[in-house]
C-alpha cells in the first residue's frame, strides 16, 4: 500500500505490506493474490496480507524490488477496507 506522494516527502516513516508466498493465505479476510509480473517485484505468485500492514523508519527501507500495479492498489485497499474500521464507526458515527 502506498502512501500519499506529498505525505511520504513529509513523513519518516513509510506504509508496509508485507507479501508471503504461501497461497494458502487468501483463507483470511484482507488478502490479495499477486500475479508477478515485469513491473510488480515477486519472482512468483504472492499474498499480500493487509492486516500486518505497518509503519517503518524509511532509513530502514532499502531499494524496492517492484511496485504494485494501479489496478492491484486498488484490490489491496478494498481488502483493507474490508477488515478496517473507520474513526466514524468507532465514535458510533
Amino acid at each position: 500500500m502506498a502512501q500519499e506522494a506529498g505525505a511520504s516527502a513529509r513523513l519518516p516513516t513509510v506504509l508496509l505490506i508485507p507479501s508471503t508466498t504461501r497461497l494458502d493465505a487468501p483463507r483470511f479476510p484482507g488478502t490479495v493474490a499477486i500475479d508477478p509480473d515485469p513491473i510488480n517485484g515477486p519472482r512468483s505468485a504472492s499474498v499480500a496480507p493487509a492486516f500486518p500492514m505497518t509503519a517503518v523508519d524509511r532509513r530502514c527501507v532499502g531499494a524496492l524490488p517492484g511496485r504494485l500495479g494501479d489496478h492491484t492498489m486498488k484490490t489491496v485497499r478494498a481488502a483493507f477496507d474490508a477488515i478496517a474500521v473507520r474513526g466514524d464507526a468507532i465514535a458510533g458515527g
